[in-house]
């Protein structure tokens, strides 16, 4: 179609000559087309010629904007984001531009997971599943918060003084599975008889906070004096010559006295 000179018009048609109308491509790529160059009447002596053309459709460029977010340790992560579809074209939707976010943290973290640790990330585009549009996403803030549990003491009925400190431990209740953390406790040592309190004052896993109920956070408990003796089997008063002074039987007494002649 070189050379060809003079008003008329092109139009694409298909193997047979026949006009395509707007039949365009709907995709972003490189295609081939047929054109035909129709002169118009009166102005060249020219025929109606058909050529061979290639045809690049390049994504078009759009912006959407990511929505800021937050969770609780333990919880799914849900990443939003909002699109103006009047840059769509056709009948796109936003679900067609099939775009995934991640929740981007330091040193290659992300948050995306339910466990993944607390604090905050930069939402950002992860991928998109479609050639028909560049997305450029305009981050936001998502926050992850930890977790509360709850607490369990252990048991205190029957603690009795033994000259050792006594041992109130806490214990960790509604962790993921595979976490660890431990409850620092204060106050659960005492050694003299009496009534104590202990209690939680912080965790070891910062992926978890302390309950805010302070009935869970404090464990009351008593060191009872011990008793005066032990109960011996041999008699009252765990003498062995029953007389209950308390004292054993010294065996049959031996007259030391010497005789002089």
């Amino acid at each position: 179609m070189i050379g060809l000179s003079g008003l008329g018009t092109f139009t694409f048609v298909d193997d047979d000559g026949k006009d395509i109308g707007e039949n365009v491509p709907d995709a972003a790529g490189t295609y081939s087309y047929k054109v035909k160059y129709t002169p118009k009447e009166g102005e060249t002596e020219q025929d109606v010629q058909t050529g061979d053309i290639t045809v690049t459709v390049r994504p078009k460029a759009i912006t959407v904007n990511a929505l800021s977010g937050k969770k609780i340790y333990g919880e799914e992560t849900k990443l939003e984001f909002e699109v103006d579809e009047s840059q769509l074209v056709l009948d796109d939707t936003k679900e067609d531009l099939n775009l995934t976010l991640t929740a981007a943290g330091g040193e290659g973290e992300d948050g995306d997971s339910i466990n993944s640790p607390v604090g905050a990330y930069k939402i950002v585009k992860k991928e998109c599943g479609t050639g028909n549009y560049n997305v450029t996403v305009m981050p936001a803030w998502y926050i992850i918060s930890p977790k509360m549990i709850s607490i369990t003491w252990s048991d205190v009925s029957d603690l009795v003084y033994t000259g050792e400190p006594v041992n109130v431990t806490a214990k960790a209740q509604g962790l993921l599975e595979g976490d660890q953390c431990d409850v620092k406790v204060v106050g659960g040592d005492r050694i003299q008889p009496g009534t104590y309190l202990a209690v939680a004052v912080s965790l070891t896993n910062s992926n978890y906070k302390l309950p805010m109920e302070y009935s869970q956070l404090v464990q009351e408990y008593t060191i009872q004096e011990a008793p005066e003796d032990g109960g011996d089997s041999d008699g009252p008063g765990g003498d062995s010559d029953g007389s209950g002074n308390g004292k054993a039987d010294a065996g049959p007494k031996i007259n030391l006295a010497l005789r002089h002649s």
